[in-house]
């Protein structure tokens, strides 16, 4: 869990990055003389781009979100564990 944590500001920079340069990327495209594929190449490169703004950035602020979430909840139940055995040590 502390992996996942510690490794989504990574991947969510990269995509972040990917967005930035995104008219960089398709200056390159265009650039590229690829002749008759160069629209479909361009299209492709708009259509990737709007897959990462729509789906991957949400979908990994969620990720994270939930996996707080359930941290959260952990660090609360091994409270309540460690009360229940020190009660049952008392008894």
């Amino acid at each position: 869990m502390h992996e996942l944590l510690d490794k989504t500001p990574s991947v969510a920079h990269s995509v972040q990055m990917v967005l930035d340069d995104e008219r960089r990327l398709e200056r390159d495209i265009l650039v590229a003389s690829l002749g008759h594929e160069s629209p479909a190449a361009l299209q492709n490169c708009r259509d990737n781009v709007e897959v990462l703004r729509r789906t991957v950035l949400p979908a990994i602020a969620e990720i994270e979100r939930r996996t707080r979430a359930v941290a959260s909840e952990l660090v609360e139940f091994e409270k309540l564990r460690g009360k229940i055995v020190a009660a049952a040590a008392n008894a």
